[in-house]
């Protein structure tokens, strides 16, 4: 959970060798592409309502036999009611 217009980092760790392409997607598409394993992280700032959804971080590695990872996690994004 994040209050509205905080952020967060959604944690995907990551190692392999050849380096993993480490690929963010939400409900809309892909997020975040990284080549590096020090760059696997997702961070939502200012956080909106549009944010709130599934996401999946899945790591491949491009070697036979090696295949792919995901994991996913649910943002839930904190809307403060607003007085007039």
């Amino acid at each position: 959970m994040v209050n509205e217009s905080d952020s967060t980092t959604l944690v995907c760790v990551v190692r392999g060798n050849p380096t993993p392409i480490t690929t963010w997607r939400n409900e809309s598409g892909i997020v975040q592409i990284e080549y590096s394993w020090t760059k696997s992280n997702y961070t939502i700032l200012s956080a909106t309502k549009d944010h709130a959804g599934t996401y999946a971080c899945t790591a491949k590695v491009a070697a036979p036999g090696l295949g792919s990872f995901s994991t996913n996690y649910t943002v839930s994004v904190i809307v403060r009611r607003k007085l007039r």
